[in-house]
């Protein structure tokens, strides 16, 4: 799992890349991992924290168990504390596809056929795992349990707060970013894997 995480996030990174010059990005290619010369990748996150704008960030990359960067920018340090909140999306959609590559999920699959207060729930029972991931699903970002990041809330009683709200657009029809379909995702993973989120994740 940690080698797919950081190749992800590598991935994500060089996803950003176009943005310098091909001859950069050719020096950046001929650095080893442990000879990295990290000077654009330095550029590019004052860059993003000046025009975005942000509060700050912080890049770690470990490999192997050793740190191989770490820097802060902005008005962040390197024990600054935030909610990781959004940072979790790509972290969870690689556990979805592990259990996809496993053969016990689909993206195709219909949440209701995972989740029986999905069911008789007239739009919401077409809505499928990929447009949870693609912020298509059409569910709200209303929903009281996004509220709340401590206990009592459970996965499960989220996706069953959200499945009780109306649907801001029928499944599959518009792009509505929030947090509402990855908890309901969340549980068809906790469903399929037979196992709490925290303990697949692990």
């Amino acid at each position: 799992m940690k080698k797919v995480l950081l190749s992800v996030f590598l991935l994500c990174v060089f996803l950003l890349l176009p943005t310098t010059s091909s001859s950069q990005i050719q020096i950046l290619n001929q650095k080893t991992q442990t000879n990295y010369d990290f000077t654009l990748v330095n550029e590019l996150l004052e860059n993003a924290v000046e025009t975005i704008p942000l509060d700050g960030c912080v890049l770690l990359l470990i490999q192997d168990e050793e740190v191989i960067f770490e820097k802060a920018f902005g008005s962040y340090s390197l024990n600054t504390v935030v909610p990781i909140a959004s940072a979790t999306k790509w972290v969870s959609a690689v556990l979805i596809l592990d259990l996809v590559d496993d053969g016990l999920l689909s993206l195709d699959d219909k949440v209701s056929d995972w989740i029986p207060s999905f069911n008789n729930r007239g739009d919401k029972e077409e809505i499928t795992i990929r447009q949870c991931f693609s912020h298509t699903s059409g569910l709200t970002s209303t929903a009281l349990c996004l509220n709340y990041q401590q206990p009592p809330w459970t996965l499960e009683m989220c996706a069953d707060n959200i499945a009780g709200k109306n649907m801001e657009e029928p499944a599959g029809t518009a792009f509505h970013y929030g947090g509402a379909s990855m908890q309901v995702a969340g549980r068809v993973a906790e469903l399929s894997g037979g196992d709490s989120w925290v303990n697949l994740y692990a």
